[in-house]
Parts: C-alpha cells; structure tokens; sequence
C-alpha cells in the first residue's frame, strides 16, 4: 500500500509541477470536482432542512425570518454566488449585520449596490427604505434575471434599476450625490475605487468585500485611500465552521453541530476575505 501511495504521490507532483499539464487540469477537473462539491453542499443542507422539523416550518414560505432584511420572500430565486439557506435564516454575512442596520436607519435615498448578484441586498435596502432608489450593477446576466425576478416578488421594481458591469467612471457618476455604495466584484475594487474616485465620493458611505486572496494587499490600499475622508472598520469574515457560533436561530436548534455548519455554511471554507465599512467624517 506505501509503495502504491509512492507512486501516486509521485504521478501527483508530476501533475501539478507542468504549467502545460495543470492549466488545462485545473480548468476542467480541478473546477469540475469544486463545483461538484458546493452541489453537495447544497444537497446535504437540503436534506438537513427537510429532515429537521423546526427548521422544515420555519422556511417553508421561502421568507427571510431573522436579520436586517427579514420579511423579504425568496420564492424560487436562485441565490447566485452564494448559498440560499444563510440569506433565507437571515445569517447571510452576519458579521455586517450591525453595518447594515446603521445603514438601513440612515435610510439613504440612494443605494448603489455592485456586484448584486440575486439581489439580496438590493432588493433588501429598497424593501426597508420605501423611499429610497436602488441602482444594482451585475455582469452576469443570469444574475440580473434572479434581481429582477426577487425585485417583483416583493414589489420593489420600480424602485431598483438593474444595469451591467460597472466601471470607474460609472460611480464618478453618483459625485453629486450622496448616500450608500455596497460594492463586492471580486478583486475588481482595486480598480474601481482609485484614489481620485474616492475623493469624488466623499460624501458616500461605502461598505466593500475585499479579495486579497485574488488581489494582493487590496485591503492595505484601500485603507489608505479612504484614510483622509472616512473612518474605516475592517470586518473579518467568520468561517462556515464558526458560524453557528455567532447566530441565535432557535429553528437551528437540536441539530448536531456539523449539521448546522453545513446549513449555515456560504462556501468560504478557504477563502480570504473581509470587509471595509467606511463612513464619511
């Protein structure tokens, strides 16, 4: 067996140690088999709902039940780039609960939310803030299906305009303006939020997912750039693991303990990330 471990090993490092083997691999099985793995993940917290009473009622609706954006329905919405269960528990990102709350009673008139995805937070701000305006940027078209889709279910389309990708010169745009900007573009804030824009938007309050995973030190540069006109919070993200640590659900209750990992958990296992909430002085 140690000598067929040997070999393995060996085929292995063979494997990864070729730029004209890997590419090709981690394109194809590599990502097959981690796509293959969040189906699982999906399966198994599925099952762990169905199977667990509490929990089985207390999502039956499809309604979010806990968290900032509680009373927001969900219907058949994919959730995209994240997971359902969290945003339905009202856990979703729950270490920017507070953030959010602050910004929810500031009840900004404008919201610019990019990188909306399905809408969770989009959707969200223009159910709490009935006379707010929300412009949500996406460029995943399949996305911009699922935001309008959650925007009707609760009755908020004409309050949301949905558009594409967003550049730089897309937020120099809101400069005379003033209110709330959620941005998470994996690693594309670096760009986006220049020192030049920031200044332009001096009067906004902004709250980011860094990506130093993806883009190195981007958290230390955009600290440095938001220094002279906002105060910065840095928020470290909990991993899927410590989650049920941070949470008072009692539909969670009586579950095992990986059980309700697995229900709680948003796929970031191995990433690196956290947020910047940043408000104006």
């Amino acid at each position: 067996m140690s000598s067929l471990k040997t070999v393995a090993r060996k085929i292995a490092e063979l494997l990864v140690s070729s730029d004209v083997i890997w590419t090709p691999l981690s394109r194809t099985l590599v990502r097959g088999s981690q796509y293959l793995c969040a189906i699982r993940g999906e399966y198994e917290a599925r099952e762990i709902v169905v199977n667990h009473p509490p929990l089985r009622a207390s999502l039956a609706n499809n309604i979010v039940i806990a968290g900032p954006f509680q009373g927001m329905k969900y219907g058949d919405t994919r959730a995209m780039c994240s997971t359902l269960y969290p945003k339905l528990l009202g856990t979703y990102e729950h270490e920017l609960a507070q953030a959010f709350q602050s910004a929810i009673a500031k009840a900004p008139a404008l919201v610019v939310d990019v990188g909306a995805a399905d809408g969770y937070y989009a959707v969200g701000f223009a159910l709490k803030n009935s006379n707010g305006k929300v412009i949500a940027y996406d460029q995943d078209p399949r996305a911009r299906v699922e935001l309008a889709k959650l925007a009707a279910l609760n009755g908020v389309s004409d309050r949301i305009e949905i558009r594409e990708r967003c550049e730089p010169q897309d937020l120099v745009s809101f400069k005379d303006k003033s209110g709330l900007m959620i941005v998470d573009c994996e690693g594309f804030e670096d760009v986006l939020l220049s020192a030049e824009t920031i200044f332009m938007l001096k009067n906004w309050d902004f709250i980011i997912e860094t990506h130093d995973g993806i883009t190195p030190e981007v958290t230390k540069r955009l600290k440095e750039r938001f220094a002279p006109s906002h105060q910065i919070e840095v928020v470290e993200s909990v991993h899927d693991f410590d989650k049920v640590d941070h949470t008072d659900i009692p539909a969670l209750k009586g579950l095992p303990r990986r059980s309700a990992d697995r229900v709680l958990a948003e796929g970031r296992e191995h990433a690196c990330l956290r947020w910047l909430v940043c408000t104006k002085v």
